[in-house]
């Protein structure tokens, strides 16, 4: 479509995700997910891409996962979010404590 816009404005990317834009600000800061545009004037847009990372990074924070943790397991290549996660929370350890087995059967769900 002409003229059509896929990046989002932080407040956007935000509502999309259920995160408060102060948080996405966080996360930009941690280096844990950047937005890879910026408006003419300096804010921050998010590409189709980065959207993803975002949603990534919410779910292994709904995990109880550190954030440090998260940065390295998606900067980690070769390697799928189900794997990740599988190795990471499986049995249930104690920087997984939200993972439970309503959790794994929705993610596998969605990933298939």
């Amino acid at each position: 479509l002409p003229g059509a816009r896929e990046d989002l404005t932080v407040g956007e990317a935000a509502r999309l995700i259920g995160v408060s834009v102060r948080t996405l600000h966080h996360w930009d800061a941690l280096g844990l997910a950047v937005p890879s545009g910026r408006t003419w004037s300096g804010y921050p847009l998010y590409s189709p891409d980065d959207v993803a990372r975002l949603q990534q990074v919410l779910v292994y924070r709904e995990t109880g996962m550190p954030l440090a943790r998260i940065g390295e397991l998606l900067d980690e290549a070769g390697t799928s979010a189900l794997e990740h996660l599988e190795r990471s929370c499986w049995p249930a350890s104690p920087g997984c404590s939200g993972w439970s087995a309503r959790s794994r059967r929705s993610w596998t769900r969605r990933r298939a």
